[in-house]
């Protein structure tokens, strides 16, 4: 996916939970690249506009949800002037008539030119095509997620109350941890009450502790502004331009010469290890009963007792022809054959485990005799 920064945010409201997600195109990419042929000017123009119009889809969405990118691309006229839209592209979304956000309109336009694409032979199969556009979607849901976020932010309410509810706290316990002496009438104490200074130190803890949590709050109720521990959506936007051009332009049909690996003749081929890494090695792991023991009686089969013969006219066990009482005579001696066989080999079990014992009991007695 194209989901790399994966934040679970608490729950706003008990039925919302919200999971900010970053879009990276590089799969979307790689598939353009694969699937969209052609070496010409043609091919190549389809190539870049496609991965121009999944840049365009985040960077709209990142104009009407961060503060700094709205400083940065304040209007649709500054896209054009930094070369991510053109005049006609422009043109397009303004006469878009939606009381909605436009965000998602360069989604439309790539799946009408990986259809005007497909028509052209430049992909060659329609699961070819098929696949853009499910890694195109979701590209736009990871936008649509971000969109979302910023729609049901954490009422201003909410925040005002845990800030005051916390420094308000604090200040009580600047009062109510203090405490005082108190001297009984007639003592040769100055003063009938005196403070008794010391260092509050669980109330210190306390505070770090909460005033923390209320510092990492505030800053997770905008993501995408101008702090420090914000994201870096310029570094974002601007990376995703670059390698897209990159891997749909510059890279396509661009590969190293085959040639035999190292390990051509090897079968089980071993990467060697630095002095740094060498008290790293480990030894392959086979399985957590790689090394339990079964005994060879435990290991043979437990088939099920047969049934006795019923007469069918009888409806009496054990009752037939002779043919079948024949089998039923077989049967009952083989199952009395084993049976004597499994109490056997009880009996030479419970003779070895006794005999164990006896020699452990004499050669810890011995021990005892030695002291």
């Amino acid at each position: 996916m194209f989901c790399s920064f994966n934040y679970i945010f608490p729950k706003i409201f008990s039925e919302h939970l919200f999971e900010i997600t970053i879009p990276w195109p590089d799969r979307l990419a790689i598939q353009i690249s694969a699937y969209v042929q052609g070496a010409d000017e043609r091919g190549r123009m389809i190539r870049r506009s496609l991965i121009r119009y999944v840049n365009q889809i985040s960077i709209l969405t990142f104009q009407y949800t961060s503060t700094i990118i709205k400083a940065r691309f304040p209007t649709l006229d500054h896209l054009v002037e930094a070369g991510i839209m053109t005049s006609d592209e422009k043109d397009v979304i303004e006469n878009t008539e939606t009381p909605h956000g436009i965000w998602w309109v360069p989604a439309q336009w790539f799946g009408q030119l990986a259809m005007v694409a497909r028509k052209e032979g430049r992909i060659h199969d329609d699961l070819h095509l098929k696949s853009l556009i499910d890694e195109m979607l979701s590209f736009r849901g990871c936008c649509g997620n971000i969109w979302s976020y910023d729609w049901i932010s954490v009422p201003l309410v909410y925040t005002q109350v845990v800030t005051i509810a916390v420094y308000s706290f604090f200040v009580s316990c600047l009062f109510g941890r203090q405490f005082l002496f108190q001297y009984p009438p007639g003592s040769n104490q100055s003063a009938a009450h005196e403070i008794d200074f010391y260092i509050p130190l669980f109330t210190i803890f306390q505070f770090f502790f909460y005033v923390g949590w209320l510092k990492v709050a505030e800053a997770m109720i905008c993501p995408f502004g101008a702090d420090d521990e914000d994201f870096e959506i310029n570094w974002v936007i601007d990376r995703n331009l670059q390698v897209g051009y990159l891997i749909v332009d510059r890279m396509y049909r661009q590969l190293p010469k085959l040639t035999k690996d190292a390990f051509w003749d090897n079968i089980e081929p071993e990467i060697p290890y630095t002095q740094a890494a060498a008290n790293y090695r480990g030894v392959p792991f086979y399985g957590s009963t790689q090394a339990m023991n079964i005994s060879e009686r435990q290991a043979e089969w437990n088939m099920p007792e047969p049934m006795e013969a019923i007469d069918e006219e009888s409806g009496l066990a054990g009752v037939g022809g002779p043919k079948m009482a024949s089998t039923s005579s077989l049967r009952f001696r083989k199952i009395s054959s084993r049976k004597r066989k499994d109490k056997k080999l009880q009996q030479n079990d419970d003779e070895d485990a006794a005999s164990e014992i006896t020699a452990n009991s004499t050669k810890t007695w011995g021990s005892y005799a030695w002291f």
